[in-house]
């Protein structure tokens, strides 16, 4: 089996197992400092892994890209999550993998916007297994887990401030 957010393989059997989301967010006093000022203003960090995220953002929300002040580039999103938890920036990212520092309060999100990246989560099950059963029936199961966490996320933004869209 394999799970990917950037290929498409055809003839083999997939399942979707959710869409992106992406949201903007900082530390909470990061945030409480530059709410009032414009997006032009915020410290922006981002991840080479994943260098679309601050323009998609930008574009959706009405903000030319080139005006983002970025101030901080990682390697991977995931050292860009632990900068903005730390207060270096506002991040841009998939709003499943920041769910987590939201409820804890180690991040909260920079404005109300929740944009579509445009990517799926796609699981595909490799026909010639001899495990073709059993992953099928985890892929199933995911799919239902990442379904009920979706629900708990988009409640959790709901009830923090923020809006889903």
């Amino acid at each position: 089996m394999l799970i990917t957010r950037d290929l498409s393989l055809s003839g083999t059997e997939s399942w979707e197992l959710v869409r992106e989301e992406l949201v903007c967010v900082g530390a909470p006093a990061l945030v409480a400092n530059h709410h009032a000022r414009s997006r032009r203003h915020w410290p922006m960090v981002a991840a080479r892994s994943r260098p679309d995220l601050v323009a998609r953002w930008a574009v959706a929300t009405e903000t030319a890209p080139d005006e983002l002040r970025v101030i901080a580039t990682y390697d991977h999103l995931f050292l860009a999550v632990t900068a903005a938890i730390a207060g270096t920036g506002f991040l841009v990212a998939p709003r499943l993998l920041v769910h987590s520092a939201i409820a804890t309060g180690a991040l909260v999100l920079a404005d109300e916007h929740t944009i579509g990246s445009g990517a799926t989560y796609v699981a595909y099950v490799n026909p010639h297994s001899a495990h073709t059963q059993s992953a099928v029936a985890f892929c199933r199961w995911l799919k239902g887990m990442l379904r009920d966490y979706s629900r708990s996320v988009t409640t959790d933004v709901l009830t923090s401030g923020g809006t889903s869209t």
